[in-house]
């Protein structure tokens, strides 16, 4: 799930985030591509490399990779980072500039001495997950507005500015396909369960939730039926459900606690 948001982010037009750390700011130049440059936004590209992690590999990764954003996939060789020389070089600008900064950090290896009571400090300054989102924000913003000198002395963004000018096309993700469950979704198929003579109405269990409607509700000759269902992980208090020819039931919403919140 976390790859798959990763992989919406890169597509949607970039916003800046509402910043709580106190003196944590963006440039006037900071921004990205996707929100720049009009070409950029939902822009797709050609290839994706990554590593092997098991999260990269998943099933549903590739499949949306392949099927939804069109691209080819290069999981490169295991344990050989040389071989992503640009984004290790970027991983390093990262923890140099942010992350190894922090009170914190376990900086680059068991002897580093970053490290030094780092546990404690953890424990002390109680960083969150979204205050180091934040961080890694602006840091990335920054990145993209700072001239380098293998760009003879240009920016990243000036870089694509000047590629975008003199022709350089990027395809777009399709209107149609730009909603969340395009990138969250599973296919799965559930028996229906409930019993007649029981008095027990009919519904489907997914994740150990019952899920039902009013039209499930009141249809009795669908128990041991089975339905495809359509669900988006990024929301699961409501799934789509479809008979076996396609035809939609409708959407069938999680009963109890699960059915109120994301």
């Amino acid at each position: 799930h976390d790859v798959l948001m990763c992989i919406r982010n890169a597509i949607f037009p970039w916003k800046k985030k509402s910043l709580t750390i106190e003196g944590l700011n963006y440039s006037e130049g900071a921004n990205f591509p996707s929100n720049l440059i009009h070409e950029a936004s939902f822009g797709l590209w050609d290839e994706f490399c990554y590593d092997n992690a098991k999260a990269n590999i998943a099933k549903n990764v590739k499949e949306k990779l392949v099927d939804l954003i069109g691209c080819s996939i290069n999981l490169g060789p295991v344990a050989v980072p040389v071989r992503r020389p640009i984004i290790e070089r970027f991983f390093r600008t990262l923890e140099q500039n942010g992350f190894h900064r922090l009170p914190s950090t376990t900086g680059s290896n068991p002897k580093d001495p970053k490290r030094k009571n780092s546990e404690e400090n953890a424990i002390k300054y109680r960083i969150t997950a979204e205050q180091l989102e934040e961080l890694t924000d602006v840091l990335i913003a920054e990145y993209n507005a700072t001239s380098h000198e293998g760009n003879n002395n240009l920016s990243p963004l000036e870089v694509f500015e000047q590629r975008v000018a003199r022709g350089m096309t990027i395809l777009q993700l399709p209107e149609e396909k730009r909603n969340e469950i395009a990138f969250f979704s599973l296919k799965a198929t559930r028996r229906v369960n409930g019993s007649e003579k029981e008095g027990r109405r009919p519904f489907i269990y997914y994740e150990g939730v019952r899920y039902t409607n009013e039209v499930l509700n009141r249809s009795p000759h669908l128990i041991n039926k089975k339905l495809d269902l359509l669900i988006n992980t990024d929301d699961l208090r409501v799934i789509k459900a479809f008979f076996a020819d396609g035809s939609e039931l409708g959407n069938l919403s999680a009963t109890g606690k699960w059915g109120i919140t994301p």
